[in-house]
């Protein structure tokens, strides 16, 4: 399922999911570009693990741990993971295996300096949701262990082992083997002191998952999926606090769904194509800003899609979205921050065939911080309303029209101490 834009802080309130968190996260002023940031309790950007570029990496599998592949089978937990970033474009270069639709990037939490100590978070959000947790760090060994170093051009060929074996009590058993090669390259060049040109071309193999239930060959594995991603773009700085970053990508993965027999398969491939542009870093004094803009077209192409039932457009897929995060710390009140979510996306396909379309749609959120001292300790008290506009439309899948509904407007608040 797609989650638009700024629920993202919101849903992890919603679930009582308490990630590591601090009283001087600030995630406006941490990003680096505006394509995807998650720190503490809270998510900006334009990307998340669950859409980057019309796709799902974390679906794709396309996750890593400090830029360490991993093969997560389930929730990491929250007491080693401080957040995680959305790695696409320039940020991806360097990576020892980079993945089509990018990388999402986890944060192991960090000893810090070397010395004990903790930190107490209380929530609260919509749906009566309720949140605590205490969190303490203490080193067992002295001084850091850190791999150093910078590239600029990383190349390989990979051989993939992929197997899959599904059991039903209900259906016969199932089996699937492949071993494909898989190519990437990546590189960086400065160009100046200020611009920096980024390529890249991968190669992936994503796991495609089984016929759904209500399809005539339910339980079938679907063939795993060969994927490709091309991209290219600059990174400048127009000051040294301010970063623009722009870029064009396209992507080509399999296109599986319920042909007009009801059996699911792979009627085709889809392709993502489009620029990216970000704009992150401090405007002016005291404002920090963390944007973002996706313009691009997502296409559906194969034999007979029409009797199939099948439109040219991806579901649930705008032409266009942007985003806008943005602090500003009071210059006569410099302990107290205000800030801005805006949330936009053009008119998408709200239907397979392409006849139903929903309509365009704007959310805003607008919160502050208060940073303090409680009882000699760092402290920080969060505040947000949530859709502010009381903006109503509903999230629908990637492949099927399943909806569920946006949250309507909420507030939410924590409080972050650290001793």
């Amino acid at each position: 399922m797609r989650t638009k834009g700024i629920a993202g802080a919101l849903a992890l309130l919603a679930s009582t999911t308490i990630w590591a968190q601090h009283a001087s996260d600030d995630p406006v002023a941490s990003a680096n570009d505006g394509f995807g940031l998650t720190l503490g309790l809270e998510s900006i950007g334009l990307y998340g693990p669950n859409f980057v570029r019309g796709f799902s990496p974390q679906t794709a599998g396309n996750v890593r741990i400090e830029g360490l592949y991993f093969d997560q089978q389930g929730a990491l937990s929250k007491r080693v993971v401080d957040g995680s970033t959305i790695r696409v474009g320039v940020s991806e270069v360097g990576y020892a295996f980079p993945a089509p639709t990018g990388v999402v990037d986890y944060d192991l939490r960090s000893p810090g300096d070397g010395i004990p100590s903790g930190t107490v978070v209380a929530s609260a959000g919509p749906f009566e949701a309720r949140g605590d947790s205490v969190d303490g760090t203490l080193p067992l060994i002295p001084g850091e262990l850190q791999w150093q170093g910078r590239a600029d051009f990383a190349a390989g060929i990979q051989q993939q082992s992929y197997t899959k074996d599904v059991a039903s009590p209900t259906l016969p058993a199932a089996h699937l083997s492949d071993r494909p090669l898989r190519a990437y390259t990546t590189a960086a060049l400065t160009l100046t002191e200020h611009a920096t040109a980024y390529a890249g071309y991968t190669q992936g193999l994503e796991d495609s998952g089984v016929a759904s239930s209500s399809a005539d060959n339910r339980g079938a594995i679907l063939p795993d999926a060969r994927t490709w991603q091309a991209d290219a773009g600059i990174r400048f700085g127009l000051t040294p606090q301010l970063k623009l970053i722009a870029g064009v990508f396209e992507i080509e993965k399999p296109y599986f769904n319920l042909d007009s027999h009801h059996v699911d398969r792979a009627l085709g491939r889809q392709r993502a194509s489009g620029l990216e542009l970000s704009l992150s870093g401090e405007v002016m004094r005291n404002l920090n800003v963390s944007a973002a803009l996706l313009w691009g077209e997502f296409k559906v192409s194969g034999p007979n899609l029409g009797t199939e039932g099948i439109g040219s457009q991806a579901l649930n897929q705008a032409r266009v979205t942007t985003t806008l995060d943005a602090t500003y710390s009071l210059p006569r009140l410099p302990s107290l921050s205000l800030d801005l979510s805006i949330f936009h996306f053009s008119w998408y396909p709200a239907s397979v065939d392409n006849v139903v379309r929903a309509p365009p749609g704007t959310t805003v959120a607008l919160g502050g911080r208060y940073r303090f001292e409680l009882l000699g300790a760092a402290a920080t008290l969060r505040l947000q309303v949530a859709n502010l506009t009381n903006t109503y439309y509903w999230n629908l899948g990637f492949t099927s029209p399943e909806f569920s509904q946006y949250h309507p407007r909420a507030y939410f608040g924590y409080l972050t101490v650290d001793f």
